[in-house]
């Protein structure tokens, strides 16, 4: 199963993005990024911004941001499964060391991200599919 890290990332006094936490999602040769407003709650949605793809060096790593731009620490980190994908939401189940449920990323009406977490137990659909 391809892994994900979710990063409190603390940026500098100043920055153009305040702290957040950063989602990473492995696909292939990088991760999918977004940059989290709060950490996920329990369904609650979380205003979220698409950044550009993330080196999976990031999947393990802990420390000072090249550029200034902050250190990043872990908060959680794990293995998912993807269950959909539209141009308009990435559904994934994550299994982590403190999330095990659904994540929704979803553009609003506005057509901009919103992340949402959902605990819950895991069922297998055909093909071994979460459904």
């Amino acid at each position: 199963m391809p892994r994900y890290v979710i990063l409190l990332h603390q940026t500098p006094r100043g920055s153009p993005r305040p702290t957040h936490w950063d989602f990473l999602l492995e696909c292939q040769s990088n991760c999918r990024t977004w940059a989290l407003a709060a950490p996920p709650s329990e369904r609650i949605w979380i205003p979220a911004q698409a950044l550009p793809d993330h080196r999976l060096h990031y999947l393990t790593y802990e420390g000072d941001v090249s550029g200034g731009r902050g250190h990043v620490r872990r908060w959680d980190a794990g293995e998912y499964g993807w269950r959909e994908e539209t141009a308009d939401q990435v559904c994934v189940w994550l299994e982590g060391t403190r999330l095990s449920g659904q994540a929704v990323l979803q553009r609003d009406r506005r057509g901009e991200w919103q992340f949402r977490f959902t605990s819950g137990r895991r069922e297998q659909g055909p093909g071994g599919r979460a459904s």
